[in-house]
């Protein structure tokens, strides 16, 4: 699925769980994401997303590989709640070069979208 069809300011929420990842990226000596999954297209469907919400609108991303805050569209959000990342080596994060993070955890979880 993809939100390129949708109609721009029109959504209130958007709930992204465990998904802009791939399970396979938990395995032992991955050092890479490129092959299965690109930082990218993670950037890309979140410019999509802030495109999609209303300002003032909720935006949660939990277990992604990636974080919100390294793509450009993050200036278009709010942390606005954490949550302890219990179980880091299930879902590894990965930089903007794609390569793995080594021990970093992202707790960021529930964003709202900037008044443009």
């Amino acid at each position: 699925g993809s939100t390129a069809g949708e109609p721009a300011g029109t959504y209130d929420a958007i709930f992204c769980m465990a998904m802009l990842r791939h399970g396979a990226l938990a395995r032992p000596g991955v050092t890479r994401c490129d092959h299965l999954i690109k930082f990218e297209d993670f950037a890309a469907a979140i410019r999509d997303f802030s495109r999609c919400l209303k300002p003032g609108g909720l935006f949660a991303i939990r277990a992604s590989n990636f974080r919100l805050a390294d793509a450009p569209a993050a200036a278009d959000f709010e942390s606005v709640l954490r949550f302890e990342v219990k179980h880091p080596e299930r879902v590894p994060i990965f930089g903007t070069d794609n390569r793995l993070l080594s021990g970093v955890t992202y707790p960021d979880t529930v964003f709202r979208k900037r008044p443009a």
